[in-house]
């Protein structure tokens, strides 16, 4: 027999003989992790029809930074204090990161094609109306959110 089946048995034996409870809270904490991972989902979808049509999207990625961390502490894990010690310091960093992000930004002047992209993008236009610094904030925020 496998290990990972043999691990499984002995833990669906644990839970369920010895501790059922443990196991009804195990099985409902994973049903609502793989809900809230369609919600992220929902919000990142939504975040970006938002981009397209809001002038200010870094404030909509923050915004969706912080939706995203209510829903991964507070939907999955509950009211406690814990989660709230965990999402307070999430907004701390965040808000910490993205000052950080915005100074790196404007003295790297990280933005729009490199040379080395200049042959590929020769036919297109590069007059697409949107400005890249912000969406590369925007990248950057939105990573530096997920790896949390």
């Amino acid at each position: 027999m496998e290990r990972g089946k043999v691990y499984e048995c002995f833990t669906f034996a644990c839970y369920h003989f010895i501790d059922p409870d443990e196991y009804c809270r195990r099985k409902k904490k994973g049903v609502r992790s793989f809900i809230a991972l369609f919600l992220n989902f929902l919000v990142i979808f939504v975040t970006i029809l938002f981009m397209l049509s809001i002038e200010s999207t870094i404030i909509v990625t923050l915004i969706a930074c912080t939706v995203i961390s209510f829903i991964n502490l507070f939907y999955i894990n509950k009211f406690n204090d814990k989660t709230k010690a965990a999402f307070f310091s999430t907004m701390i960093t965040l808000s910490l990161l993205t000052v950080f992000i915005f100074a790196v930004e404007h003295s790297a002047m990280i933005q729009g094609f490199g040379e080395e992209q200049e042959e590929e993008i020769n036919a297109f236009s590069l007059y697409v109306g949107i400005d890249f610094a912000k969406i590369a904030i925007c990248t950057i925020i939105k990573t530096l959110n997920f790896l949390k």
